[in-house]
Parts: structure tokens; sequence; C-alpha cells
């Protein structure tokens, strides 16, 4: 009978230890961004794809002042590379390729990117404007996340007004907390657990 009762509580030892352990291996692979991109990391704006450089260059001026309006602090501005290719699509990914490669090198962890798909005036003089916006993880070229809007403005106003209402609404949903507020959401280890080595007894 003692036997048994050793035995039993042997194996409920191993069974807690297992899933104590698949615990701990969820929460390291989970993504370390669940409770919001950190505003006080560095971020960069990185090259636009769109109809004209004009409106590239627009598009990323906006979304610099939006991300600083979101809390984001200086986000940086790779250096404008200078791609000889025959096609647009071609010259915009190698911008893309460039800039990334440029923000991986200085340690920079996110990327805020985006693609105009409309950029244009209607017959009535009213502006149209459709964007995609992309977060980059630098380091792998993931996409962590994406959205994409449309927005039209009254005859005769501003495009890049109409853009600015777009990028702001777009960014709006993307969800943002400070770095402490982040590290919080890590899994910590249980209070029996030390890191000095040091085992404390199951009781």
């Amino acid at each position: 009978m003692n036997c048994l009762i050793h035995s039993f509580k042997h194996t409920r030892i191993q069974t807690t230890l297992a899933l104590l352990l698949a615990v701990f291996l969820s929460g390291c692979s989970s993504n370390p961004y669940r409770a919001g991109y950190p505003v006080d990391h560095q971020w960069t704006v990185l090259p636009v794809a769109a109809p004209s450089e004009e409106a590239s260059i627009q598009v990323e001026l906006l979304l610099t002042r939006t991300l600083t309006e979101h809390g984001v602090t200086n986000p940086h501005h790779p250096p404008q590379s200078w791609v000889d290719d025959q096609t647009k699509v071609l010259r915009d990914a190698h911008k893309l390729k460039n800039a990334s490669q440029w923000a991986r090198q200085h340690g920079i962890p996110l990327g805020l990117t985006g693609v105009v798909d409309n950029w244009s005036q209607d017959a009535a003089n009213r502006p149209q404007v459709t964007i995609t916006l992309k977060l980059l993880d630098i380091s792998s070229g993931n996409t962590l996340w994406t959205t994409t809007g449309s927005s039209e403005g009254q005859p005769g106003a501003p495009i890049s007004d109409v853009a600015q209402t777009l990028i702001t609404t777009l960014l709006d949903s993307l969800p943002m907390a400070q770095a402490s507020q982040a590290s919080n959401s890590w899994f910590s280890l249980p209070s029996w657990t030390t890191l000095s080595g040091e085992r404390v007894p199951f009781q």
C-alpha cells in the first residue's frame, strides 16, 4: 500500500513538472508584443510605395508625425537609396529592402511602411486616398500588423489632409504600450522557483 502511495505521489510530481514546463515554454514562445508595441522602443519609417514620389514622401512624413503623436519618440528615417531598376515595383521593393537592412544594422526593432493604392482626385475634384499600412519586425522581416483603409474628402480639399485623417484613424487601431507595461505581460516564474539555482522543496 505504501509503495502504491509513493508511486502515485511520484507520478503526480512528474505530471505537475511536465505541465509547468509546458506553460513555461508556451510563455517563452508567445508573441513578445502581445501587450502592445512599445512606444519607447526604436522605430523607423520605411519607404512607402506610392503612385508618385511626391505621394511617397508625403505619406512618410505623415506617418512620422502620427507616430510621434501616438507617443513614439523621434522615429528614425533610413538614408535614401537610389535604385536603378526598369520597373517601379522593383525599385520600391529594393528601396524597402535597403532601408530594412539599414535598420537591422542599427538595431532598430520596429519598422512602419505602407502601400498607397490610390492617391487621386475624381471628376468632382474630390481627393481620394487608399492606404495599406504594415508594421514589420526588422530582424525577421515578418509582418506584425497590417490594415487598409480608404477616405474621400470634400471637393477642393487638400489630399494631404485626407491622408492625414486616414493615417491617424488607421494607426489608432495599432496596439501600443510603454515598455514597462509590455514587460509586465511576460511569463513570470512560479514563486517556488529561484534564479540562484536554490531548490525549494514541494510542500
